[in-house]
């Protein structure tokens, strides 16, 4: 469908899909491609090579922790509201489970129903995480989380539930305009997280290069003080 405003993507998917089941397509796909964002973000800084996590280390260990966790955390969260019930506590969700009723093609509404009962399994994890130790704090899980311990939580089990969320969302699309959405694309390498390790690692090199040249006492007035940033 090309380059497109988000009104005119929204178009696009009333026009093929009908009123409601556009609109909510429209707005599920848009959180799923920010969900494969955090999470290439994550793995492009802590998933990737174990000389990246060296070199953010090196730098600022505690905060690249809060970022690592930060990544991580929203990753489950968003997983874990994709998937849940079309409704909770009375209230409506915009979740990939209200999708097969909003389907009136047969075929395409039992697939749908079967993907998502398989995205569901692949991402039951996040929502223990979600619900006892995210979103809320669960006192029993708090006092003695050796008793009933959160459900298992690995950089694979995680890929494969972001990954099998794109492909309910995917399969609708096929269906309806003959062509998918190319999940799992970089930020621009100045912008994302590429940008930032490239400038860190250039940042140690000066620094490096800096203390070199005081030492040797060869250093200039750039070489002395801090900056004010």
């Amino acid at each position: 469908m090309g380059n497109r405003t988000a009104a005119e993507a929204k178009q696009d998917y009333v026009s093929v899909m009908g009123d409601e089941l556009g609109s909510i397509f429209n707005e599920l796909q848009q959180r799923v491609v920010w969900l494969h964002w955090i999470w290439g973000e994550y793995v492009e800084l802590f998933g990737n090579k174990s000389s990246r996590v060296d070199l953010l280390n090196s730098t600022a260990p505690f905060f690249f922790r809060v970022v690592h966790d930060a990544l991580w955390e929203s990753t489950i969260l968003t997983v874990a509201k994709l998937t849940d019930p079309p409704s909770s506590s009375g209230m409506p969700n915009l979740t990939i489970s209200r999708l097969p009723k909003l389907i009136v093609e047969k075929d395409l509404q039992r697939d749908i129903e079967e993907q998502i009962e398989k995205t569901k399994s692949d991402s039951k994890f996040c929502r223990d995480w979600r619900n006892r130790a995210l979103a809320h704090f669960n006192l029993e899980f708090a006092l003695d989380s050796k008793t009933n311990p959160l459900e298992e939580a690995t950089r694979a089990k995680l890929n494969i539930a972001v990954y099998s969320i794109s492909t309910v969302i995917n399969t609708i699309l096929s269906y309806y305009s003959g062509g998918t959405i190319g999940f799992g694309g970089q930020i621009d390498s100045h912008r994302g997280a590429i940008g930032l390790l490239h400038v860190i690692n250039n940042g140690l090199k000066f620094a490096a290069d800096r203390s070199k040249r005081l030492q040797s006492g060869d250093f200039s007035a750039d070489d002395i003080g801090r900056v004010d940033i």
